[in-house]
């Protein structure tokens, strides 16, 4: 699990900017093959920072990346992180998170002229869907491990802007990408959320993923959801058809 925080952790370090995430990083020095033949103009490379000099890196982070990545420092924080290694990821958290929350939720990129990616994406700025859940259980996890204040004040800003505390329902188109990301935040969120309102909201959420998944056999998403509702209806037959997919 160390080994693993380091190597997630040294995509914001080998940036040189606080908070700023790669997407990826090699070893090596000048134009990677993508560069060489210009395969994508999406893709963005740099020359790592500092110590990391002898490393290439990509650029261009999306939303998935900050998500994916907090996400999993908020379960190395909780249930593996010990001594240095806690302060090392409660700092990566930190910088990770108030990269977008003190720019107005904006992943700006290396060069700050090109366009930033918004973090909600294209929302009617009050209906509660799937990346806007990523942002909440960021700012949560954020809060959790580090006690600022300011991401405190974002969690409670979305929870109230997106009308979270006493929603009814969930629905969203089937995505396994967004379900993965949404599962494994859930994890975390049952775990550190202590509001009654808000648990009952988030097991909603779960509900409306599970309503889409259930026959998939997908063996995270049937773990997540088992062990937050041990006593869920189906229970044997999912399991077995997770097991058997893994």
């Amino acid at each position: 699990a160390d080994d693993l925080f380091e190597a997630v952790y040294r995509c914001q370090l080998v940036t040189g900017r606080r908070g700023l995430q790669a997407r990826g990083y090699a070893i090596g020095h000048g134009p990677s093959y993508e560069e060489r033949w210009d395969d994508s103009t999406r893709d963005e490379w740099h020359q790592g920072a500092g110590e990391f000099s002898g490393l290439r890196w990509r650029g261009d982070p999306s939303h998935h990346n900050y998500s994916d990545s907090i996400h999993g420092l908020g379960q190395y924080y909780d249930l593996a992180a010990e001594g240095d290694m806690k302060d090392r990821c409660r700092e990566a958290i930190d910088a990770l998170v108030g990269y977008w929350a003190d720019n107005d939720l904006l992943i700006h990129k290396l060069d700050m002229a090109r366009q930033p990616t918004v973090l909600l994406g294209f929302t009617d700025n009050k209906t509660l869907d799937t990346r806007v859940l990523m942002a909440i259980a960021g700012a949560k996890v954020a809060h959790h491990a580090t006690g600022n204040p300011k991401y405190e004040a974002v969690y409670n800003r979305l929870l109230e802007q997106f009308g979270v505390r006493g929603l009814e329902t969930f629905k969203t188109e089937k995505d396994f990408d967004d379900a993965e990301h949404v599962f494994c935040h859930l994890e975390n969120l049952f775990r550190i959320e202590k509001d009654p309102e808000l648990l009952a909201a988030y097991r909603k959420v779960l509900e409306g993923l599970w309503a889409n998944h259930k026959n998939d056999a997908q063996s995270l998403f049937t773990y997540i959801y088992m062990s937050l509702t041990p006593d869920a209806p189906g229970r044997e037959k999912a399991l077995e058809e997770a097991l058997f997919s893994l």
